[in-house]
């Protein structure tokens, strides 16, 4: 994760201005610290209400002090740092540790699963470790090695053609959220929870985004991020398959 710095991405003779413009269309998040003084502030306003206006920027809210939010953003949660600053400096690392790993995170889980399948079938393959010194002894064993390598090879392969028909199961929750809240509408949203026995009211927010960012949490959190892509692939694949070309050569695809 690369931050924004005005003293770093801004150069002599540059305007202030153009540059905070293009970091914040830039930019895959903006957390915007609220406090009596940014709430008074002209150029923090203008600044969190251009990201709102980006459809692939995350607007997260930090509040510091009891100052109210402001009303277009008060159905969007929050990270308090009221009571507890290291706590909420904490659920903020740990936000962004999910959004960048889960998806991979999980279909690592599941290879490291299948792997382990594969080495417990190969201690009876012909050739396996528990075979091998005996088989060094036959006449036949360098074409059962080789029987066995054309098989791991094979399931190599297998492997690369389905993350290359399926790309969106390798891709992380940000990449996740970028695809489906082009892909999905609330009635796609209510009927996967409707499906999946999840409530539907129970998710964090009052408008599409948040409460796909509440479910993705919601999924990460069980293990079960991997059946929504499956789900969205299934039930939205030519809309997944176009927003992946198109998101891929954008910005805000890669950190």
């Amino acid at each position: 994760m690369k931050p924004w710095i005005d003293s770093r991405e801004i150069g002599p003779g540059q305007s202030f201005l153009e540059r905070m413009n293009e970091g914040i269309a830039e930019a895959s998040y903006i957390l915007v610290l609220f406090s009596k003084d940014s709430h008074a502030s002209r150029w923090v306003s203008r600044e969190w209400m251009s990201a709102l206006a980006n459809k692939d920027t995350l607007l997260i809210p930090i509040i510091l002090d009891d100052t109210p939010l402001p009303p277009l953003i008060r159905d969007i949660r929050y990270i308090d740092l009221r009571a507890d600053v290291n706590e909420g400096v904490r659920e903020v690392g740990k936000f962004f540790l999910l959004e960048n790993s889960s998806g991979k995170n999980q279909q690592q889980q599941q290879q490291q699963r299948q792997q382990q399948q594969q080495q417990q079938q190969q201690q009876h393959w012909p050739g396996g470790p528990q075979q091998q010194q005996q088989q060094q002894q036959w006449p036949g064993y360098p074409q059962i090695d080789h029987q066995r390598q054309l098989y791991l090879e094979q399931t190599r392969q297998a492997r690369g053609r389905e993350e290359r028909e399926h790309p969106l199961r390798s891709a992380n929750r940000r990449q996740i959220r970028l695809v489906a809240k082009r892909c999905v509408d609330t009635v796609a949203l209510r009927s996967y929870c409707f499906d999946t026995k999840i409530e539907y009211e129970d998710l964090v927010g009052s408008n599409l985004e948040d409460r796909l960012v509440s479910l993705l949490h919601k999924l990460d959190l069980e293990q079960e991020l991997s059946r929504f892509v499956t789900w969205l692939e299934n039930e939205r694949g030519k809309c997944v398959s176009a927003q992946i070309t198109a998101l891929s050569n954008e910005p805000a695809w890669s950190w």
